[in-house]
């Protein structure tokens, strides 16, 4: 059994048009149950990630879109040798609550691939 969990924070400065999207942050927390072999670990994990936002700004304008979303959902971790590794989840809302008309995902699916680890 392991715990795992990290935070992203984007900040974002204003672009063309002075049109400046919000700052978000994001972050996934997760339990996982593994199974080791001498070469290989292969984890089968329960995620719960969030989302949220600030306000959308351009110029004087200030739009009422800010989302929160709450996510949970299942991650494979995989591991070969001491430098492969793979993973792949997929998540699913739990708790959408938005304001103002602003496009939402349904679902989100994530998957990495990693071939060389220092």
């Amino acid at each position: 059994m392991f715990l795992t969990g990290s935070a992203q924070y984007a900040i974002r400065s204003a672009g063309a048009y002075d049109y400046q999207f919000a700052n978000d942050w994001t972050g996934p927390v997760g339990r996982a149950c593994i199974s080791a072999r001498p070469q290989a670990t292969l984890a089968l994990q329960a995620v719960v990630s969030g989302e949220s936002k600030a306000r959308t700004r351009r110029k004087a304008w200030r739009w009422t879109t800010r989302p929160r979303v709450v996510y949970l959902g299942p991650q494979i971790n995989f591991t070969w040798g001491s430098r492969f590794s793979a993973q792949v989840g997929a998540d699913l809302p739990v708790s959408i609550e938005s304001t103002g008309n602003q496009l939402v995902p349904d679902y989100r699916v994530r998957a990495a691939v990693t071939f060389w680890r220092f």
